[in-house]
């Protein structure tokens, strides 16, 4: 739990926002209507972020859901935008939301980090 919560920290410090504007502005972006001590337990490793939560924390912060959870280093978030309409492309039913779109990205990277090993 440590590297989770010590990168949610110091994104939020770098930001240069206190929990309790983080969680205003989290209401405000996404409807999130957390409260300052969950955001507390977060960054004191007493309790991990769900998934759900994780994405919008990557989202708030502007990095990968892969910097967030401490899979990877790198903070940048790539446009892989063109990779997502091949795949679409060979898939024939329902379209794609954006948290498709974003679980399809994460599957993708985590296999490209098993070849890598």
């Amino acid at each position: 739990m440590g590297e989770l919560s010590g990168r949610l920290k110091k994104l939020r410090e770098n930001k240069g926002i206190s929990m309790d504007k983080m969680c205003s502005d989290l209401y405000k972006l996404y409807g999130v209507n957390l409260a300052k001590s969950t955001i507390s337990k977060w960054e004191n490793g007493k309790m991990e972020p769900t998934l759900s939560y994780a994405r919008i924390l990557s989202k708030y912060f502007n990095v990968t859901l892969d910097y967030i959870t401490g899979i990877s280093e790198n903070k940048e978030i790539k446009d892989s935008s063109n990779g997502l309409e091949t795949i679409a492309a060979h898939f024939d039913g329902e379209e794609f939301s954006e948290a498709d779109k974003e679980d399809i990205e994460n599957f993708i990277r985590f296999v490209l980090s098993k070849k890598k090993k």
